[in-house]
């Protein structure tokens, strides 16, 4: 049981990391700033729901991911 915990945990860090940088990129890749009104109107448009749904992606990834290897591994649940 504990060797499947340490295994989602491993997948689930690594997820998380990959998602995170993963979603800086896009999110820099699309913006686009607006010189004419100066920094004063700074806003980060999706930055506020990204963070939970790379939470959810990479739980449910690790979760999926820690099943099929545990089978393959043959990891007992018990």
């Amino acid at each position: 049981m504990l060797k499947k915990y340490v295994i989602f945990l491993v997948i689930f860090m690594v997820l998380y990391v990959a998602l995170q940088v993963l979603v800086g990129v896009i999110l820099t890749a699309i913006y686009q700033p607006d010189v004419t009104s100066g920094m004063n109107n700074f806003v980060y448009k999706l930055g506020g729901f990204t963070p939970v749904l790379s939470i959810i992606a990479a739980a449910v990834i690790s979760n999926f991911l820690t099943q099929k290897l545990s089978k393959k591994l043959k990891i007992r649940t018990n």
